[in-house]
């Protein structure tokens, strides 16, 4: 169990603990985890601020279920596609495809990305002891995806996994969470000609001999 969040000990405190939750992960979908008060969640939830203190020690508990909603939604926005990603044909066809799903649901999940984007990158120590697990596992998932087309890939596909997932979680997930911060003001592609862009880089990244 994650730092901070408190067993439950009975049905009740469970069923306590259940409409928190789907309180906290409903107004994650109108404001990031900063906006929102330890307050708001309860009143959303219908319960007394001293009841949400019961069942979470402080407002950073709630921090590993932004990524426990991250992982659950974005599988379920995957699934909803399964058929495009059957369709597509090669590496470079698959490797477009998720960008566009995951582009897809950063802009309709925004909240939550942005919320899981900024404690992923600058607090991981409140994510729970889970962390370095979701690394792995998301590695793990990449080169299982790249092991799929074998006669694409010309590096070790552990090195193309980790480069698969270092880029779609940096590049893409900055543009689409801040298009007109940073770097990426400077780019005046439409989405769709980003995204072609985007492809080409990857494919080219997970593909490319390694120099001597």
């Amino acid at each position: 169990m994650s730092q901070g969040i408190k067993p439950a000990r009975q049905a009740r405190s469970e069923e306590t603990r259940t409409k928190l939750l789907k309180a906290f992960g409903d107004l994650l979908r109108e404001k990031s985890f900063d906006d929102l008060t330890v307050s708001e969640i309860a009143a959303h939830a219908g319960l007394a601020v001293g009841t949400v203190y019961r069942r979470f020690e402080n407002k950073d508990a709630f921090i590993p279920v932004i990524f426990e909603l991250y992982g659950e939604r974005l599988a379920a926005f995957h699934n909803q596609y399964a058929d495009l990603h059957s369709q597509a044909e090669g590496l470079y066809a698959a490797i477009r495809v998720n960008l566009e799903l995951n582009w897809r649901f950063i802009l309709s999940e925004t909240p939550l990305v942005r919320s899981a984007y900024m404690y992923g990158r600058l607090r991981p120590d409140l994510v729970g002891e889970e962390w370095d697990g979701k690394l792995r596992a998301a590695r793990d998932a990449a080169i299982a995806y790249l092991n799929n087309y074998p006669d694409e890939i010309n590096q070790p596909v552990e090195r193309a996994g980790e480069i698969l997932v270092y880029m779609v979680n940096t590049v893409l997930v900055e543009k689409a969470l801040y298009p007109n911060e940073g770097a990426a003001a400077a780019l005046s592609l439409c989405d769709e000609a980003f995204l072609d862009a985007m492809a080409n880089a990857v494919y080219g990244a997970v593909c490319a001999k390694p120099h001597p």
